[in-house]
């Protein structure tokens, strides 16, 4: 059978069955494309072609990103689709992938690389984490669709927790069993140590439990708490405790 669906005009995103609370406030409006020949009525027999493009309008995260496409071309073989191609881009940002989802299993084993990744967007759509800034990274998606593993090595600029700014960093990235972890410093090149610990407990849920911690040497004020009118170096430790609640 044939799957040919495309949206007329855009939607709000309230259009999607169960959109979590998250998508709903990041993105306003979204665009469809789906075709698809396919074979069999069981999820674990399907196979075939299918190919997606879609759209949003709007981003609450990120200003500088008010559109994000996704263009997906795959590979069904019996409930398992392989990623022939698969992007995600924006005005400033590239996600591609490869590998497979195993449909009748659940399961991700996905490999990702970015350049540039918009992660107040990420971010926003997962959580209310305010975690901003730019990265190039490489790594993988694996595991089961209700609680996937994410691991990267990761390049980030412009990076932002809260009210401070660590500029350049470079660090690994993880998301797993629930538990979302950053561990980074500044590089040698920018003249002075900035390390940065971020462990997340429950992350995917109303009572996440976020804990930063920080060290600084020789960190430029103005840079740190993004306000001109501040000068100095910073020098020292910063430790934030927060718990999300309802």
């Amino acid at each position: 059978y044939k799957v040919d669906l495309k949206t007329a005009q855009p939607l709000p995103f309230s259009a999607i069955p169960r959109a979590s609370k998250e998508l709903l406030e990041t993105f306003d409006k979204f665009e469809l494309a789906l075709y698809a020949e396919l074979s069999g009525y069981k999820l674990s027999a399907m196979t075939g072609k299918l190919k997606l493009d879609m759209k949003t309008i709007g981003n609450t995260a990120n200003p500088q990103t008010p559109e994000n496409k996704l263009h997906l071309e795959g590979t069904m073989k019996n409930g398992v689709l392989g990623l022939d191609v698969f992007k995600i881009s924006s005005a400033k940002s590239e996600v591609t992938g490869t590998g497979t989802v195993d449909f009748p299993k659940q399961r991700f084993d996905v490999k990702i690389k970015t350049k540039s990744f918009d992660l107040a967007t990420m971010i926003q759509a997962l959580s209310d984490l305010d975690l901003r800034g730019y990265v190039d990274s490489e790594g993988t998606i694996t595991g089961a669709f209700k609680n996937p593993s994410m691991n990267f090595k990761a390049h980030g600029k412009e990076l932002a927790y809260s009210f401070l700014h660590f500029g350049e960093h470079v660090g690994n990235f993880g998301i797993n069993d629930n538990l979302m972890t950053y561990e980074g410093e500044a590089p040698a090149s920018q003249g002075h140590s900035a390390k940065v610990s971020v462990r997340g407990e429950n992350f995917f849920k109303k009572n996440r439990h976020v804990v930063l911690k920080t060290q600084f040497k020789g960190l430029d004020a103005t840079k740190l708490l993004d306000n001109p009118d501040i000068l100095g170096k910073v020098e020292g430790t910063f430790d934030l405790d927060s718990l999300a609640r309802d």
